[in-house]
């Protein structure tokens, strides 16, 4: 009989999640028969220097291999509106026109990834420093900043113009601080770095609203919760009023029709493609035939339909309201289907292994239509493009091994390691820090219309936060 060898990777698989739930269980009954009270550490001068030069090196390394930045096609889109001084609601604005004042300041964009590095070299300096001094192993300490650090995927993304990387900051600076604001007083420095990811998270990504709307009913399981509440609102506040008084200002327009029922026409698209539903076909024939319903629907892309074939949805004049209606009624209609599409759809998010129709690397990661534009390609360096063409194939063949492909591209293996650790050791402060991170995957799971990793990076990096605090309260 032959084996299949993805079926002797996926038992490996197994095997080592049941070893590390085992060894959980037993690392949680020591914790219970230690029962000792943890005082906090003193870090020595040389720990805090090494903690802030290793990453600081590292990211200079990558600077100048990919100076000024890798040019992403979401990146271009954003450059082409501040040149044209055309404005959509494509990305979000504020997050434009942060890059216009960057080169209002400085007559360039060279300097907003280091910035990025600065703002994420002082993030990994708190996490580390704030664990160690809990107890943490320094051994345990150094190993986690040397993973981080050495992770090329991650380093990539840092030196890629792309907003995705700078709310992923945002939202772990945020989820460490909910965490320390619960176990300890909040210096100046603590609210500043507060500030900041606020901002990141609501400026660089539209559902960053939500997830601070679903900070304010944290508060209610928070302990003088004040002091937080202001430390959330003054930048909430300073966000919405930029907001309403640019967005009228410089009459933003609409940059893709349609954007709000991407997922929904996918999803009909899916429930068309098993049962040729005629009311789905009625609903659509005046801008696609059945033929080519099925012919644009990819269960992994929603970006086929919406800007990759002859009629994009992008440029349609559709009633979202019916459209909407109708997915609704077929949700009743068809529960399996449409859940199916929505996880085939976030499927870099959730599934360990990779499937050989997702482009986990490529995909968007190089700009793309703009790439013949004159004007956008000016903006990156000779010197940036020959290092691309050196790392793309390493980063390919990481994306193309399902070993690798599990490690550095998908989340599915941290989101299980995540459980394991939140069952064997639950702390209800590590839960109530992690629910933004939580509204942000559920968002993603309703929206996220392409497997892109600058999507889900942010889950790699709470697993480390959950991990570190799990084995800070095992070494206490």
């Amino acid at each position: 009989k032959i084996v299949n060898s993805g079926n002797i990777l996926n038992n490996i698989m197994l095997y080592i999640l049941f070893s590390l739930w085992n060894t959980l269980n037993i690392e949680f009954i020591v914790e219970l028969l230690k029962n000792k009270k943890s005082e906090l550490k003193q870090i020595n001068i040389i720990d805090k220097i090494l903690i802030l030069l290793i990453p600081t090196i590292i990211f200079i390394i990558y600077y100048v291999l990919f100076f000024p930045y890798i040019l992403s096609s979401d990146g271009s889109i954003q450059l082409y509106e501040i040149i044209s001084n055309k404005y959509t609601n494509w990305h979000p604005l504020l997050s434009t026109l942060i890059l216009k004042v960057h080169e209002m300041i400085f007559g360039n964009y060279n300097f907003v990834i280091p910035i990025r590095m600065l703002i994420t070299v002082i993030l990994i300096y708190n996490i580390l420093t704030y664990f160690i001094k809990h107890g943490l192993n320094k051994k345990i300490a150094y190993l986690v900043l040397i993973l981080v650090c050495f992770n090329p995927v991650f380093n990539i993304n840092m030196v890629t113009l792309v907003k995705d990387v700078d709310f992923t900051i945002g939202l772990i600076a945020f989820t460490f601080l909910l965490l320390k604001y619960q176990n300890e007083k909040f210096r100046i420095s603590d609210y500043i770095l507060l500030f900041v990811s606020i901002l990141l998270i609501l400026i660089q990504r539209h559902n960053g609203i939500y997830i601070i709307i679903v900070s304010y009913i944290i508060l209610f399981f928070i302990k003088n919760k004040l002091k937080l509440f202001i430390g959330i609102t003054i930048p909430f506040l300073i966000f919405i009023s930029l907001n309403i008084i640019l967005h009228k200002k410089l009459e933003v327009e609409a940059g893709v029709k349609n954007y709000e029922i991407q997922t929904a026409v996918h999803g009909l698209q899916a429930v068309y493609e098993k049962t040729e539903d005629k009311e789905i076909e009625k609903e659509f024939e005046e801008f696609y035939s059945g033929e080519e319903l099925k012919k644009y629907y990819n269960k992994y892309n929603v970006d086929v339909i919406l800007h990759f074939n002859n009629n994009p949805l992008r440029s349609l004049d559709i009633d979202k309201s019916k459209v909407l209606k109708l997915y609704l009624k077929k949700i009743m209609q068809y529960p399996f289907i449409l859940i199916k599409d929505r996880l085939d759809g976030t499927n870099l998010m959730w599934d360990t292994f990779k499937k050989d129709y997702i482009n986990t690397y490529n995909y968007q990661l190089l700009y793309t239509e703009y790439e013949k534009n004159s004007i956008i390609s000016n903006l990156t360096s000779s010197n940036s493009a020959k290092s691309q063409e050196k790392i793309s194939p390493i980063m390919t063949a990481l994306s193309l091994n399902k070993v690798t492909n599990t490690i550095f591209f998908r989340t599915g293996i941290y989101i299980i390691l995540i459980i394991i650790i939140m069952i064997n050791f639950y702390d209800k402060k590590m839960l109530i820090s992690i629910i933004p991170s939580i509204m942000n995957t559920i968002t993603l799971l309703l929206t996220m219309h392409h497997q892109s990793y600058r999507y889900v990076m942010y889950i790699q990096l709470i697993c480390i936060i959950v991990f570190l605090n799990k084995k800070n309260k095992v070494d206490d």
